[in-house]
């Protein structure tokens, strides 16, 4: 009982808040509050002050997040755009290469003199010859070939040779040798005969680079393996990989044939190209 007493003497009891004048102490105002107005004007205050400050914190923090969000869009944004840039030029590059091999297969030599320096040196691949059958187109080919002044003489190719000597080539197929590498008479890889239906072999790990048709050696798939090394398998009688199809030693990636011009008869012409020369496939590969 005396506690609410107490309580309500303190609530109601009145205060007089005089305001006088510094100099001679003239009355100027005066104030009457009690605890109890006090707290009528305060309480609604923080009351409102509360509700604003709850209301608007949860919007400052989601502009912030929002913000920072929006940041680490753009951020990833700028970095998918340069990937995709990046992408897109080894893209063509890969593209500018492909045409480019597929375009001196084929003997289609027209776009490649009018800007051979733009030609890589391996991304030209000499067919099977037989003398006696050499196309114009061929021979124009060579010759632009080897304008590219790669040398073929047998100091270079022996230091060549020695780079390779520990790389380990898997034979694309077991037979007879019938013709061998022979760089003088234009000859760049060798000619093995087989059994027919026999599965030809990828030489070693690496990706397809090209696998088409041309007229004078038949159906013809290219691997770049690396230390830039390119290996040719001619003639086939089909094709089981595709261009950009990864293989690895030993996969099997054509059957051997009969196709193209070339051709005398059922064998396999294989060629091996470092740096864009060709290298004697017998001193790598044990077949």
């Amino acid at each position: 009982m005396k506690i609410k007493e107490s309580l309500f003497a303190w609530l109601s009891h009145r205060y007089e808040v005089v305001v006088r004048d510094e100099e001679n102490f003239e009355e100027k105002r005066t104030f009457s509050y009690s605890h109890t107005k006090a707290l009528v004007l305060v309480v609604p205050i923080l009351v409102l002050m509360f509700i604003l400050g709850f209301w608007l914190a949860p919007r400052q923090s989601g502009k912030i997040l929002q913000s920072s969000q929006e940041l680490q869009m753009k951020k990833q944004l700028l970095s998918l755009t340069n990937t995709v840039d990046s992408l897109l030029e080894v893209t063509n590059q890969y593209e500018r290469y492909y045409q480019n091999f597929r375009k001196a297969i084929e003997g289609d030599v027209k776009d490649l003199r009018a800007d051979t320096s733009k030609i890589l040196k391996n991304q030209v691949a000499q067919t099977d010859t037989i003398q006696d059958y050499i196309s114009q187109a061929d021979l124009n080919l060579r010759k632009e070939y080897e304008s590219m002044n790669i040398s073929l003489k047998e100091t270079k190719m022996s230091k060549e040779e020695t780079q390779l000597q520990g790389i380990s080539f898997f034979p694309p197929i077991k037979g007879t040798i019938t013709e061998r590498f022979d760089a003088k008479n234009k000859h760049f890889g060798i000619d093995l005969v087989a059994k027919a239906n026999e599965p030809i072999k990828a030489a070693a790990d690496g990706t397809v680079i090209l696998a088409s048709w041309t007229e004078d050696t038949g159906n013809v798939i290219a691997i770049q393996h690396q230390g830039e090394i390119v290996s040719f398998y001619k003639h086939n009688a089909a094709l089981f990989k595709k261009v950009g199809d990864f293989v690895k030693a030993g996969d099997v990636i054509a059957i051997i044939g009969n196709t193209g011009r070339l051709s005398s008869g059922p064998h396999l012409h294989f060629e091996l190209w470092y740096k864009g020369n060709a290298i004697n496939p017998e001193k790598f590969v044990s077949f």
